[in-house]
This record gives C-alpha cells, structure tokens and sequence, in this order.
C-alpha cells in the first residue's frame, strides 16, 4: 500500500498521532490480505523517533514491511535525478512554484519579458509559423529544424519578411 500525506506548512513535522485512522486502515487491508508492504510518502518531516514509532504501529496492525519516506527523501530524488527535475511542477502540481524556483530563474524571466516587447513589436506571421502552430495544437509538441539564424527562435520583420 502506498499512502501519501500532504501538508501546506512549509515546517511541518508528521506526528504518529496524525495517523491513527491510517493505522487502522493498513490493520484490515492486512487482515483482508491486501496490505504486506506500507510505503509512507510525505512532504513533511519526519524525526527518527516518529519514524520508529510510525514503523513499529503498522508492524503491530501486521504489515510485514513499513517504509516511511519524508519530504527530505523527496527533495533528495529531485535534486539526485534530472529526469525527475524536468517533472517539478507537475509533481507538486501548479501550486506555489516559490518553492521550485529560485532568485536566478526569476532574474532570467525579468530578462526575458524586457526583450520581449522589442520581438513581439517585430514578430512576423508565417506560412511556417501557421503550420507549426497548428501541430503544437494538434500534436502537443513541434520540433523545428534549419540552419542557424533562419528564424526558429524568432522571426523578424526586417529580414525582408512581411507583416501578416
């Protein structure tokens, strides 16, 4: 069984108090024969204590083996595994990205929307635009290829192109 507990507070400490109707629960899966393995999955701390405590209560309902997993494990396995780093806001959702992002990313966005002014004033509508749009409608993604400076990243109207 795998029970994940969220918690808002950004220094919350899971209690073994807080899962009494968790143990209950794990006690008639183990009884129906359902539950041998309980994993705890949480984005609070967990003191060495509780977690001893937490373990030793799901051993005494006749889970054979309770694994609790603390938000430090979590931040841990997002920080270790790139993979998991590009899935950061959708493993804690479109929530408060404060959390996620950090002083540099905000510098580089405030940089970013400052250019863009300038490209969207000389941005032009193309056949190739249109198709591409249409695929990333249709598909959910689009790779564009060419040679550099041809316009992948942004097209301009004082290349020769016209407005459309």
């Amino acid at each position: 069984m795998l029970q994940c507990k969220h918690t808002r507070k950004a220094d919350a400490t899971l209690a073994p108090s807080e899962l009494a109707d968790e143990f209950d629960k794990a006690r008639a899966l183990v009884k129906r024969g359902m539950c041998g393995t309980y994993v705890l999955l949480t984005n609070a701390r967990v003191t060495g204590s509780s977690e001893a405590e937490i373990s030793r209560r799901l051993r005494a309902a006749g889970v054979t083996h309770p694994l609790v997993l603390d938000g430090q494990w979590l931040s841990d396995m997002i920080a270790a595994h790139r993979g998991l780093r590009m899935f950061v806001p959708r493993v804690y959702g479109l929530g408060d990205l404060s959390q996620i992002l950090d002083e540099r990313a905000y510098a580089q966005a405030s940089k970013l929307m400052a250019s863009a002014a300038e490209q969207v004033a000389t941005f032009v509508v193309t056949s190739a635009y249109r198709k591409a749009a249409r695929a990333l409608r249709d598909h959910g993604f689009v790779l564009l290829l060419g040679d550099p400076a041809v316009g992948k990243s942004v097209s301009r109207a004082d290349a020769g192109h016209q407005r459309g």
